[in-house]
């Protein structure tokens, strides 16, 4: 190590060696704090630009006739879903059912019908592309059967 005459403050090899890596550590910090405000303004922008909506399409008793029918026991709340993408808002690939959303509520518990049914029509916007789904959600019920019936008449 090469020391230098200090009374004209000319820093030494060791003291300029420590400015330069704490200068160095700055730069570094400072692109970082750049790298991370980026970060977060593109994040903002897409989820500005991003948005949903949900519509309640219909609201019903029951997703079938229950004329004639007797609830034989309440399963308790259930929901089913379709959904489908759309490219630039315009281009629909495959289209969505409600039958398929109700379908797939009546699967996940077993049941014979839903009752206090509410179906909502989801659509979330991105940048290109966008998705719109049906949901289903209403109390999934088990009929008795006609031959229970007449069973306790006799």
């Amino acid at each position: 190590m090469v020391e230098y005459n200090n009374n004209y403050n000319i820093p030494t090899t060791k003291e300029w060696h420590s400015e330069v890596c704490v200068l160095s550590g700055f730069i570094k910090e400072k692109n970082m704090i750049k790298k991370v405000k980026i970060f977060i303004i593109i994040t903002g922008i897409t989820v500005f630009i991003s948005s949903c909506s949900t519509v309640q399409v219909s609201l019903t008793s029951s997703s079938t006739p229950l004329h004639n029918k007797v609830i034989k026991e309440n399963l308790g709340k259930t929901q089913g879903s379709d959904s489908v993408f759309l490219l630039f808002g315009i281009w629909m690939f495959g289209e969505p059912d409600i039958d398929l959303a109700i379908d797939n509520a009546l699967s996940d518990k077993g049941a014979d019908a839903l009752i206090n049914v509410r179906c909502y029509e989801m659509t979330t916007w991105f940048i290109l592309f966008s998705i719109t789904k049906y949901k289903v959600v209403g109390d999934a019920v088990i009929f008795e059967d006609p031959g229970e019936k007449d069973d306790k008449k006799k």
